[in-house]
């Protein structure tokens, strides 16, 4: 997924690579629009994520920084709705 649905888009048009039959989109939602429920349905082992490294730099002299900026979002949504999942992901990767 991509943090702008707009982006998820081109998924869709992707060939069906690892089982023809049953493969499926899980959302061509923004990340920070997924749902808990919708997180767990999807019953994932690994997480990989890597959020945008500009709002935690010490580069970033302006005021949005951390979690005042918006590309944080994302990410945040993601660490509340692993806090109330049933079924989390046994292992994140994460890169910055």
């Amino acid at each position: 997924w991509s943090v702008k649905s707009m982006a998820n888009g081109p998924v869709a048009k992707l060939p069906k690579l690892a089982h023809p039959s049953t493969w499926e989109i899980p959302s061509l939602k923004s990340i920070d629009q997924l749902t808990v429920a919708e997180l767990d349905t999807l019953s994932a082992d690994l997480w990989v994520m890597s959020p945008p490294c500009q709002p935690h730099t010490r580069n970033n002299k302006t005021l949005k920084r951390d979690t005042a900026d918006s590309r944080s979002n994302s990410f945040l949504h993601l660490i509340r709705c692993l806090e109330v999942m049933e079924k989390p992901p046994s292992y994140i990767a994460l890169e910055n």
